[in-house]
C-alpha cells in the first residue's frame, strides 16, 4: 500500500488581516504549473507517473 500526501498549491499571497476577512486566495503562476504537474503525475501522463487505475481513493480537505 502507498499512501500519498498532497499539500495545496502555492496561492497568491493575500494580506486580509487588517480587515480581519480570512484570506481565500487564488493560486500564483507557479500554483498553478504545480497543480498541473500534479495531476499530469496522478493520470500517468509524466513518465514515472502513478497510474490513474492504481489509486483507490482520494480523500480532500477544505480546511485551509
Amino acid at each position: 500500500m502507498e499512501l500519498l500526501l498532497v499539500r495545496h498549491a502555492l496561492p497568491v499571497r493575500v494580506d486580509n488581516s487588517a480587515s480581519g476577512e480570512p484570506a481565500d486566495p487564488g493560486l500564483s503562476d507557479l500554483g498553478g504549473r504545480q497543480s498541473s504537474a500534479l495531476a499530469d503525475w496522478l493520470t500517468g501522463a509524466h513518465p514515472g507517473g502513478a497510474p490513474a487505475e492504481r489509486i483507490d481513493a482520494v480523500y480532500a480537505s477544505t480546511r485551509t
